[in-house]
């Protein structure tokens, strides 16, 4: 117990008589000091302050030589709290103690108690601890406050007999009265500051498990998580996390708890167990919906050797049905804390959303998957008869096969852009789905930026000039090095340049700038620039997705899928840079390229 804090010593200094006073005055007088210390005891809502002022001020009042408050803790022990000399000083554990005997009555009736010689007192005579420590006068009343006793007051003078009478008791009753209501605040207030630390604690610590369970979409990680923390932060000595599952292994598919994580000997595992619906603890939880705590459990109930402890069940539910249950069990007490409940409960319902946001990943993993499967067989099917067409086409076009009316050789040509027109659609999808697969295999190394620049030049210069358009490329003095995949880059650039023209009216502009050590010289950047039908803000934002077109009339009548850009975005950030665009209606766009420059050490 701590010394006395400043506001006592100026209470005493202020309203507390000494010893030789109190003796020569009146009653008037002494309850005009009660009257004056018991004004004072609202001062403070710290307890241990208020219950070395509630003994000292008593030890005053009675002229007792000791003094203690004993109150009743959570458990319904009594535990001494405060215990002073006259003289302001505390008394230590070595120290003759408190008449337990005394206390435990005047607790146990709600009476209080007076004796001017407990060695002769017929009531107290015969216990050991009063012969003992020859105790001799003494006083101890209740601490009653809302109907209920919260402990005693007890003073005591071991060295004389005769120190107190019924007056003194009678004051010593009416100041534990007040006393006690003060103390009850300061505990009520003690409680609510308690109870506040404990849930912003609480809610800091849910932070971090929420960080953590969104980390991870993986099922069992997940749930190994969740059971680490159950285990952790409760009483429990080992635990279990279980889905409801169909148990695929029998004709029935009957449902099972399927134990996904195990938290305790790893010689008594229970991972992988597949627990019947009807085991006792099971079945209790999925018919009342609700946590079951059983303080002894049975055989029976027990999901290991740990019969006769407590066991703790609560539901993981899901979008209101039971998906699975959290079990955990303790070695320790037959009973688990309200608290460890309480936390328990709000983890479970982490749990579910852990899970639920697992099981959507799961899933969506699988039509990925299928929808992988399904491009990858698709686009091999589809180029095994392109392949075909594409050389009959050719051979039609060179006239190999005879000669060809112009209406002939205009129908071929159509075929010959059509053809190219859906390798293009085939390309696009397979890397797609190579890249979300994550198989895409690059090819870094460094090469000439304008090597690049030209070559996709040369590929649109034809279509360019057929809608009379100009078009322009800007390269630095020095020959800028990018560290790239080199045909990825001309299939980026292409597809830019390819939407540029395309969605630019006749007799238009289009440029292509390089642009060499931007962003502290780690980048060079490509601009492809067009004074087209460019986009609006809504247009602008969706550009990147997959399949997306404007429904810009204008830019209906070109032909294409909605896969340029979304496959030039992708296969920029797989190298390491990033594609931006710029645009607004009418205006044009700009479409910005950063890639790693060779020339920077990294």
């Amino acid at each position: 117990m701590r010394n006395s804090s400043t506001t006592v010593s100026f209470l005493n200094s202020h309203f507390l008589m000494d010893q030789d006073d109190l003796e020569g005055k009146s009653q008037a007088e002494r309850l005009e000091a009660l009257y004056q210390i018991s004004s004072r005891l609202g001062s403070t809502l710290d307890l241990q302050e208020l219950l070395n002022l509630v003994i000292d001020s008593v030890i005053q009042l009675t002229g007792a030589e000791r003094g203690f408050i004993v109150l009743i803790d959570e458990w319904g022990s009594l535990q001494t709290m405060a215990a002073r000399f006259l003289d302001d000083t505390e008394i230590t554990d070595n120290e003759i103690p408190v008449s337990r005997t005394i206390v435990q009555r005047v607790v146990s009736t709600g009476e209080s108690v007076v004796t001017s010689n407990a060695q002769d007192d017929p009531r107290f005579g015969d216990r050991a601890s009063v012969i003992g420590y020859q105790f001799r006068s003494i006083m101890c009343a209740p601490l009653k406050a809302r109907g209920k006793v919260s402990g005693a007051v007890f003073v005591d003078n071991r060295l004389m007999s005769g120190v107190f009478n019924d007056d003194d008791l009678d004051l010593l009753v009416t100041f534990a009265n007040q006393a006690a209501m003060a103390i009850d605040n300061a505990q009520l207030f003690q409680q609510t500051d308690q109870e506040l630390n404990r849930r912003v604690e609480e809610l800091t610590l849910f932070q971090s498990i929420d960080r953590e369970l969104h980390k991870s979409l993986d099922m069992q990680q997940t749930l190994d998580l969740v059971l680490n923390w159950a285990v952790r932060l409760t009483d429990a000595e080992w635990g279990a996390v279980g889905l409801i599952e169909k148990n695929e292994a029998r004709i029935s598919a009957e449902r099972i708890l399927l134990v996904f994580s195990y938290e305790g000997d790893e010689e008594n595992s229970l991972q992988g167990n597949k627990i019947p619906l009807d085991h006792p603890t099971v079945s209790s939880v999925l018919q009342t919906e609700d946590t079951v705590h059983i303080r002894q459990t049975s055989p029976a109930e027990s999901l290991g050797d740990n019969a006769g402890f407590a066991q703790l069940a609560v539901p993981i539910r899901l979008d209101g049905k039971v998906i699975g249950i959290i079990i955990l069990e303790s070695n320790y007490s037959t009973r688990f804390a309200d608290g460890d409940i309480d936390f328990a409960n709000r983890l479970s319902d982490r749990a579910a959303v852990a899970v639920g946001n697992s099981r959507l990943y799961l899933r969506l993993q699988k039509a990925i998957e299928a929808r992988n499967t399904f491009i990858s067989l698709m686009t091999h099917e589809l180029r095994i008869p392109l392949t075909s067409i594409r050389g009959y086409a050719d051979l039609l076009a060179r006239q190999l096969v005879g000669p060809l009316t112009d209406q002939q050789s205009n129908f071929i040509e159509i075929i010959r852009r059509n053809i190219s027109r859906m390798s293009g659609l085939i390309s696009d999808l397979s890397d797609i789905n190579r890249m979300e697969a994550n198989r895409m295999a690059l090819d870094i190394y460094n090469f000439d930026m304008s090597t690049a620049i030209d070559e996709v030049v040369n590929r649109f210069r034809t279509d360019i000039e057929a809608k009379q358009q100009t078009l322009s490329v800007e390269l630095p003095a020095t020959p800028v090095h990018a560290r790239a995949d080199y045909a990825k880059t001309t299939q980026v650039l292409g597809n830019l340049v390819s939407n540029a023209y395309r969605y630019t009216p006749e007799g238009g502009q289009v440029t292509i700038k390089l642009t060499s050590g931007v962003e502290n010289e780690e980048y060079l950047r490509v601009e492809v620039i067009d004074n087209g039908l460019g986009m609006n803000e809504t247009e602008l934002a969706r550009a990147l997705e997959m399949f997306f077109r404007s429904e810009n009339p204008e830019v209906r009548e070109q032909a294409g899928w909605g896969l340029g850009l979304s496959v030039a975005d992708m296969l920029v950030r797989r190298m390491r840079g990033r594609l931006v665009l710029e645009s607004k209606p009418d205006q044009g766009t700009r479409a910005i390229v950063f890639l790693p420059q060779a020339n920077v050490m990294r």
